[in-house]
């Protein structure tokens, strides 16, 4: 049994809030669980709707491979997740895969893509893909954001692989990612989308979602809402 711990739950409440609409951002220090979120997010997202097409991205594909993992172990052996999604399990079909880096859930025919894949930005396996979903996690570091020409390469790259491949009229793009750069990919990204920032030493910051509160930042109480206390 996992305790969620109150971030963790934070970052949940943020992520599958409604006013996301189509993305959303987290900015989190090291440490912070940001990953362990990523697979709790693509279980709910699967066990909620098993013919959602999910993606599970990374500067290079060792990363999303590690998600991918334990997604796959939870589906294969966790009591617990069966005790939720009691329908959430491997395909029964031959021939659709079940790997290291995509796996299929028992689901309707006719859906021609595996329901969670695991990528690096530069796949060749990216183009023709089309995805409801897609989790970016870790998908800058020190040697994409050392340059502005590398900065730039990076950012044109996620918008044209990546975001071009979610579904535009109900797709969601979720980005998780480490502070690098004031002027990397995910905080171009970041100054468009609802992004929460969560620091080391407590502070949460929250950008572009006015919509969004929570017990977890702002224990309730009997005040009117446009009060600032």
């Amino acid at each position: 049994p996992i305790v969620v711990a109150p971030h963790q739950l934070l970052m949940m409440q943020f992520l599958t809030h409604p006013h996301r609409q189509r993305a959303a951002c987290v900015l989190g220090a090291v440490d912070l669980a940001k990953t362990f979120d990523s697979v709790a997010l693509v279980l709910w997202l699967l066990g909620k709707n098993p013919r959602r097409r999910i993606a599970l991205l990374g500067a290079a594909e060792e990363q999303p491979k590690k998600v991918l993992k334990v997604v796959r172990t939870m589906i294969e052996t966790s009591p617990e997740l069966r005790l939720v999604f009691p329908e959430l399990l491997p395909t029964r079909r031959e021939g659709e895969p079940w790997t290291d880096t995509a796996i299929t859930v028992d689901r309707p025919l006719g859906i021609k893509d595996a329901s969670v894949v695991a990528l690096g930005l530069e796949s060749d396996r990216i183009p023709g893909s089309r995805w409801d979903v897609a989790v970016l996690d870790d998908f800058v570091n020190d040697e994409n954001v050392r340059t502005p020409e590398r900065r730039d390469w990076q950012h044109n790259l996620v918008q044209k692989r990546i975001v071009t491949r979610v579904d535009k009229k109900n797709g969601l793009l979720f980005m998780l990612s480490n502070a690098w750069h004031e002027d990397d990919s995910f905080q171009r990204h970041a100054r468009v989308f609802p992004t929460i920032t969560m620091r080391i030493d407590g502070t949460i910051l929250l950008r572009n979602a006015p919509d969004f509160d929570a017990d977890l930042i702002r224990p309730a109480d009997d005040r009117d809402s446009s009060n600032p206390l």
